[in-house]
């Protein structure tokens, strides 16, 4: 059976659309690194904001870029290095930890991470498996489909964001939790964090 010229012309601009969508989701990083080597921070950031960065890594090393306290801002960074394939994300975290050492004068940690950036794992070693971790929980439900919709409302615009099974007061929830944190201490700071970027309000959960 002969296919119409209109059936064609309906797969080729679908091809088309395909191929337009993986070009944008995966030329992303590209955009990101570019704005970031250009200093363009207020760029950055907005797209952040927008929820317009899809890449989880790049999500949480732009957020760790916005975040005031300089030690919680590396332990973000150190997540992002000891996570992402992006060789070219690790050189740019590689570099502000460095930065981060040399300008607090412990200048042979900094030359020793120039040296090698794999360092950076040995300084933080709490992000192994089995260790105890700290996330938000920004939502619990008796249904895990109103847990998967909001997981969906903030997956775009929040780092490392999950659905956990609870059981609280002999009732199943399905908790949604936000982040990774190796200290409660980082866990809070996120938790203000949230509330003042996004109004949201939220709980310290213990994995």
């Amino acid at each position: 059976m002969a296919v119409s010229s209109m059936s064609k012309s309906r797969f080729l601009y679908s091809l088309i659309g395909v191929f337009l969508l993986l070009t944008s989701v995966f030329g992303q990083p590209q955009r990101w690194a570019a704005l970031y080597q250009e200093q363009q921070m207020a760029e950055l950031f907005k797209a952040y904001r927008d929820g317009a960065i899809h890449q989880p890594d790049w999500q949480l090393f732009v957020r760790a870029l916005q975040v005031s306290n300089g030690d919680s801002a590396v332990r973000l960074m150190a997540q992002v290095y000891a996570k992402t394939s992006d060789e070219r994300l690790k050189a740019f975290v590689q570099e502000r930890i460095y930065q981060f050492y040399y300008a607090g004068g412990y200048y042979k940690t900094a030359d020793k991470i120039r040296e090698n950036g794999d360092y950076i794992l040995e300084l933080f070693p709490l992000y192994n498996l089995g260790e105890k971790k700290y996330g938000i929980q920004i939502g619990a439900f008796r249904s895990r489909e109103n847990a998967l919709k909001l997981k969906q409302t903030w997956q775009n615009k929040l780092y490392d964001i999950q659905i956990v099974q609870i059981t609280r007061n002999g009732v199943r929830l399905y908790a949604v939790i936000v982040g990774k944190f190796a200290t409660r201490e980082e866990a809070l700071r996120y938790r203000d964090e949230l509330n003042k970027t996004w109004q949201l309000r939220g709980y310290i959960f213990q994995y």
